[in-house]
């Protein structure tokens, strides 16, 4: 398998609607448009496909028992967990068709981000699925018409809130925290090499620094790695880069005081997006542009801040994004929650607002193809 982002274009015909309100409509394959897919956690929960043209919206519904905030997207398939609050499962949805199965994973283990493994040669698909409890990581291996067959591997760390296929390795981010219990910080955040034999007792840990304070997601370009803390009440949000071949950490990005980091993408343009909010009353996260490159903070900048100026079709700046990602050529999808639902705005690479869109149900994820 090659290293992929997190989130990736998807060059996918069609979405069958599974469960649908009155704008949203199945899709007729082979269908192929521009559009952006977004995960809606709360109310109709699922994926929902937005199209660039102004049609209707393709929704697969995921059911009452999903509350997963983020999803991982190869080719058609999309990857999704459930926390122990929701029954400890991962959903694999497949674009192509419309389907959906759920894999029942450990009880109470408390599931987090989840990434592909390579394919068996007998067409199994495989996964790795990051489980917050108990300290592992579940493999989980579905052949058709079969159950899904699940194994872990222990000892990746006090809390594995995200796991990635990087150099031919299995690795868990460890936000360190006592997600079992209080989520007390242990300590700074970890990233630890897995080894994907059960009985291979090897592991490499690599130490993000004293800044990386529960990390939550982490994407993976060729030899780097890119790590994503949220950050404390004293200590802000921070991306870390690491050198995967050297065990070893290049640089660390930190945000301005204050600030808590909720979500990152990685955008088709090769662009980190960060969100991140100084304040939680009231909660305004802004997006931020990384460059991977050189780990510095990429404008045209709002007049307050380091992170990127969105202006309404009013003029006014954007209030917020809850999650965010850029396309090939550089416009920002921002996805701004109400009470109940969410809309998806896009933005200019200048920041200019181009238009807007309903986006189902409360939203926490976003890729656009």
């Amino acid at each position: 398998m090659k290293i992929v982002p997190r989130f990736l274009p998807l060059p996918f015909a069609a979405i069958v609607v599974l469960a649908c309100s009155d704008s949203t409509l199945p899709f007729e394959p082979p269908v192929l448009q521009p559009g952006a897919l977004i995960l809606n956690g709360v109310g109709e929960t699922g994926v929902t496909f937005v199209p660039s043209s102004g049609a209707p919206n393709s929704h697969i519904d995921f059911g009452a028992s999903f509350d997963g905030a983020t999803f991982t997207v190869l080719d058609n398939i999309v990857l999704s967990t459930s926390s122990s609050l929701k029954g400890d499962q991962l959903y694999v949805a497949d674009l192509s068709n419309g389907s959906l199965q759920r894999v029942q994973l450990p009880a109470a283990s408390n599931p987090a981000g989840a990434t592909f493994l390579l394919s068996g040669a007998d067409g199994a698909r495989n996964f790795a699925v990051a489980l917050r409890n108990s300290g592992s990581i579940a493999r989980v291996e579905m052949r058709a018409g079969l159950p899904a067959g699940v194994t872990t591997v222990a000892n990746a760390g006090l809390c594995p809130s995200d796991v990635f296929f990087a150099i031919s390795a299995l690795w868990s981010v460890d936000a360190n925290v006592m997600c079992s219990t209080d989520y007390a910080v242990a300590g700074p955040g970890r990233l630890i090499r897995v080894p994907q034999l059960v009985s291979d007792l090897g592991r490499d840990t690599i130490p993000l620094g004293p800044a990386i304070i529960s990390p939550l997601r982490a994407f993976a370009i060729g030899n780097f790695a890119y790590v994503l803390s949220s950050g404390a009440f004293v200590v802000p949000a921070a991306v870390v880069k690491l050198d995967l071949m050297a065990r070893s950490v290049v640089a660390t990005r930190i945000f301005p005081q204050g600030a808590f980091g909720a979500t990152m993408a990685l955008g088709a343009n090769g662009m980190l997006y960060v969100t991140a909010a100084t304040g939680f009353n009231p909660y305004l996260p802004k997006v931020y542009a990384i460059d991977p490159l050189t780990l510095t903070f990429q404008g045209p900048f709002a007049p307050s801040g380091s992170h990127r100026l969105l202006t309404t079709a009013s003029g006014a700046e954007q209030p917020k994004c809850d999650a965010a990602t850029g396309d090939a050529g550089g416009r920002i999808y921002c996805i701004d929650n109400g009470e109940v639902l969410a809309v998806l705005n896009v933005f200019a690479a200048n920041g200019a607002f181009v238009r807007s869109h309903p986006a189902g149900t409360l939203a926490f994820d976003v890729t656009v193809r």
